[in-house]
């Protein structure tokens, strides 16, 4: 199956995988997980090279995410599975892909979006609750990630 990171910023869902189903149901659509994380927090989560999918107390999905994107690292937004891989369009190293130039795409395809301040940072969030994160650092603008966080504003999983 094709995980395609464009219907994943459209839509929230994560191909099959959509915001609070348990950790079982991810599992069994996505296969096994590279690895676990324990998180400080009340929640845990699992990855998938570096998409990463964070559970609540009860274990279902609150948060799915990529915030690895580097450039010079091809494989950090490219991933191939057992039982799926991400087609990363926009999160591709080459072109690098900037603030300006995703909001020109969007605008182009007619996707509806909006400019928020996210942790300091002006980040493109689309109706579906997904932010496209950029680097405030480079002077490009180059993204860093993609997250869909829909319950909390302005929060980290």
């Amino acid at each position: 199956m094709i995980v395609s990171i464009r219907e994943f910023a459209i839509s929230g869902r994560f191909g099959p995988v959509s915001i609070g189903m348990s950790r079982e149901q991810v599992t069994e659509e996505l296969g096994q997980p590279d690895g676990k994380m324990n998180l400080s927090r009340p929640c845990t989560g699992i990855h998938y090279s570096m998409y990463e999918f964070f559970f609540d107390e009860g274990g279902r999905l609150k948060a799915i995410q990529n915030d690895h994107c580097d450039p010079e690292h091809p494989d950090s937004v490219e991933y191939k599975g057992d039982r799926f891989q991400v087609d990363p369009r926009v999160l591709r190293s080459t072109p690098r892909h900037t603030l300006a130039s995703v909001q020109e795409v969007l605008k182009r395809e007619g996707v509806p979006h909006t400019l928020v301040e996210y942790f300091g940072r002006t980040v493109i969030q689309l109706p579906s609750k997904v932010i496209l994160d950029f680097d405030d650092e480079q002077n490009d603008r180059s993204i860093i990630g993609i997250r869909c966080l829909p319950e909390h504003e302005n929060a980290w999983p």
